[in-house]
């Protein structure tokens, strides 16, 4: 579970510190900072798995303009404190990443790479334990079975190209278990922006797994749930039902490897194919496949952090509301990450105050701040939680 996400000179965010919980909306006005930071924590996810110049452009979509224009500071920071399952208790773990910014070979501009990189350790038999160094390429690596064995030969010590974190560069090795688990933490970060063209798209794209960011993929999704999680679409129909009431199965096509073909169909078997469905329908579809597949993870897997923005568009918010009661259920592990400007959405919210993040504008840096609960709550007496956030009211 993330527990504290901070980031330095990123964008809009100067030294900007971000608390969430289980289930986090982030709030203010257009241009305020919170498409950044949710591009930083989309970054940090991305650098586990891809070079640092992958990542960026994916998160970002430039090189260039990364850093905050009113400092002039040539780094980037992110640090990050999470508790992650080790074994039978748990694990908090420590990472700190520190990139240059310089003009580099890159046929985009400017090429980042690593100054520095740490990663500790407390917790499962480890107390501060540095798990992984990085400066600028020189690398002392935790060899975990030795340090156990209280080895005096625990430091294994190599180089590496500055291009990338050493954490993606990692091998699935028993030797460094607890940085390799840090790593699949970070791989299962998710961000999703949906376009109704995307969601349309019957096209597959093998290389991944399940949702894309924009959306692609989501008839190769629900098919895959039709072959191999036959229940779980099921539970999916019900949820959607509601929004389109004539429902009654989901049927495909697939006349080529690479396409799937989703159509609803109704209880006397006529067809409607995802190009006639709405924008917001979609939509849903596909917000409910990432809170519902959560009620039944996989065995041994990692808690999630999923960012959604803007998940109310094109959508009445109603419909919303019983997705997001599963997600505010006790003892529920994964976290997710909302933005939004409708009040409507921030509504649903008035029962989880501690996940409302109020993101203000300002120069040279955005602010994040947290509500008063307290104060908050006693509010909700006299008007709801969006017509606060309407009329400023929260900070």
């Amino acid at each position: 579970m993330l527990k504290r996400f901070r980031v330095n000179n990123f964008r809009s965010l100067l030294n900007a510190e971000f608390r969430p919980t289980g289930v986090n909306v982030l709030i203010g006005r257009n241009n305020a900072g919170k498409t950044n930071l949710c591009s930083a924590l989309r970054f940090l996810g991305l650098s586990a798995s891809l070079p640092l110049e992958d990542a960026i452009r994916a998160s970002v979509g430039e090189t260039w303009n990364i850093r905050n224009v009113y400092t002039p500071d040539e780094n980037v920071e992110i640090d990050i404190e999470c508790a992650l399952p080790y074994e039978d208790s748990t694990i908090d773990i420590d990472y700190h990443l520190e990139l240059g910014i310089r003009n580099g070979d890159s046929a985009y501009g400017r090429a980042l790479h690593v100054i520095q990189e740490t990663l500790t350790g407390t917790g499962g038999g480890f107390t501060q334990t540095p798990l992984l160094e990085n400066v600028g390429g020189q690398v002392k690596l935790l060899h975990e079975e030795r340090f156990r064995a209280s080895s005096p030969e625990s430091i294994v010590r190599t180089s590496a190209p500055t291009d990338t974190t050493m954490l993606c560069r990692l091998y699935e090795l028993g030797t460094n278990r607890c940085a390799n688990l840090f790593k699949r933490y970070l791989q299962g970060w998710a961000y999703y922006s949906f376009t109704p063209s995307s969601l349309r798209s019957p096209a597959v794209v093998r290389e991944a797994a399940g949702l894309l960011a924009d959306g692609k993929n989501l008839t190769r999704t629900y098919f895959s749930l039709h072959n191999e999680r036959p229940r779980m679409e099921k539970k999916l129909i019900e949820s959607i039902r509601p929004v389109e009431p004539k429902l009654d199965l989901f049927t495909y096509s697939t006349p080529d490897p690479e396409s799937v073909y989703l159509f609803m169909e109704d209880d006397k078997g006529n067809r409607f194919s995802a190009q006639s469905m709405s924008d917001g329908t979609l939509r849903f579809m596909a917000i409910a496949y990432l809170i519902l597949s959560g009620t039944e993870p996989e065995p041994d897997s990692l808690a999630g952090l999923t960012i959604i923005e803007e998940p109310e568009n094109g959508l009445y918010v109603g419909y919303l509301k019983p997705l997001f009661e599963k997600l505010a259920a006790s003892g529920r592990k994964d976290q997710f990450i909302f933005t939004t400007h409708s009040p409507y959405f921030i509504d649903l919210f008035d029962s989880c105050l501690d996940g409302v993040h109020l993101v203000k504008p300002g120069v040279p840096s955005s602010e994040i701040k947290k509500p008063d609960p307290e104060k908050t709550r006693k509010l909700l007496d006299e008007m709801p939680l969006g017509e606060m956030h309407f009329r400023e009211m929260l900070g």
